[in-house]
């Protein structure tokens, strides 16, 4: 059984604050969170199906987004043997 995990990674300026945004008006639920020096550095909420990460670590990049893919050793030695 092939497992892939996939999440957009949405950039943002503060972590803590899109928490809320999207806690508190959108209905998605924290599910996880990184922070330092109690600053929320990164958090990942999903509504349904939908899971998504938040992370502030690269200010040059706020605004944007990018996907994140995740393989398991066995379905990325499969999908490299298939490329």
């Amino acid at each position: 059984m092939s497992v892939w995990h996939s999440r957009p990674v949405f950039f943002v300026e503060n972590v803590a604050r899109s928490l809320a945004f999207y806690t508190d008006r959108l209905g998605f639920v924290e599910e996880d969170r990184y922070a330092e020096n109690d600053t929320v550095l990164v958090a990942q909420v999903r509504r349904e199906d939908c899971a998504l990460l938040l992370n502030c670590q690269q200010p040059d990049k706020t605004g944007r987004g990018r996907m994140f893919v995740s393989l398991d050793p066995a379905p990325l030695a499969e999908l490299r043997a298939e490329w």
